[in-house]
């Protein structure tokens, strides 16, 4: 995994001076790969996604949180979780990697 991308974790119980939760920066290493998907969402809306992040299985991410990456150009590209998918060996029981895409 080539590249680093910045995930935003809320903090439970903490907020912003405007009422938003607080949120921590994690970096994290990452496959990025720009593409243009329409994914359905958890709530059934259809989302167009403009990334598609591979993360290691320890990375804090779930649906809904911000992920910023930056590329080698300085272009950054901001964005929520839409949708997840797992990579796991056979027996279902050891994840390799989460592929998330961010919309």
């Amino acid at each position: 995994m080539k590249h680093d991308v910045t995930i935003f974790v809320p903090i439970f119980g903490e907020k912003d001076e405007y009422g938003r939760p607080a949120k921590e920066q994690v970096s994290s290493k990452a496959r990025v790969q720009y593409s243009t998907r329409t994914v359905k969402g958890t709530n059934g809306q259809s989302y167009e996604t403009s990334l598609e992040v591979d993360l290691p299985p320890d990375a804090p991410v779930g649906y809904g949180i911000e992920i910023e990456y930056k590329d080698w150009a300085g272009k950054v590209t901001k964005g929520q979780v839409v949708a997840m998918n797992e990579s796991t060996n056979l027996a279902g029981n050891k994840v390799f990697f989460r592929t998330v895409y961010v919309g």
